[in-house]
């Protein structure tokens, strides 16, 4: 019986074992049984342009959906529903480790765009300990330019080599999370 780590490590081999199959396989047959390649050809090739025409279908399905979705005006929809959105805000959490200032500038410009209340919006930026130079001049840069657009921007800064916990970003959101909730509370 296989272990979980030894079942996994043969799940990672198998693709690039059978592109390797198919090519040492595929070059002896040639000189062998040269038609058997002929074969498999032509259902290899059959096989592919039906995967095409069937993701071709459901991208072509999903797009008349989304564009009957895209003409909907979610804020009547609601105000029919009796829904009152206006009270509601939002905590908008942004991680931050080794990403550029522009890539993180064409993130918030594309919140900004959102046609909703920008006052409703809190930012969070969570950067890490790490990088935290990098950090900071991307959390200056960001309350400098956008902090009008937003009821409030906050920033945290997430400890390095905290005990019992793995470094990534999804401890930087949690870390940004437990922060964000002292600030609501």
């Amino acid at each position: 019986m296989l272990s979980d780590y030894h079942r996994y490590r043969l799940y990672e081999i198998l693709p690039g074992l059978s592109v390797w199959f198919v090519i040492v396989v595929g070059t002896v047959l040639a000189f062998i049984r040269p038609l058997w390649i002929i074969y498999f050809m032509i259902v290899f090739d059959v096989y592919w342009v039906l995967k095409v025409f069937n993701y071709s279908f459901y991208l072509i399905v999903a797009w008349r959906r989304y564009a009957v979705v895209k003409k909907i005006d979610w804020q009547a929809k609601l105000a029919a529903d009796g829904i009152k959105y206006g009270n509601k805000r939002h905590v908008i959490f942004l991680t931050v480790f080794n990403e550029e200032w522009p890539v993180v500038k064409t993130a918030l410009e594309s919140i900004v765009r959102a046609c909703y209340d920008k006052n409703a919006f809190t930012l969070v930026i969570a950067g890490e300990e790490r990088m935290r130079e990098h950090c900071h001049e991307i959390m200056h840069l960001a309350e400098a330019q956008f902090a009008p657009a937003f009821a409030d921007i906050l920033t945290t800064m997430h400890p390095a080599n905290e005990a019992g916990e793995i470094q990534g970003k999804g401890s930087n959101l949690h870390y940004a999370e437990q922060e964000a909730k002292k600030y609501i509370a």
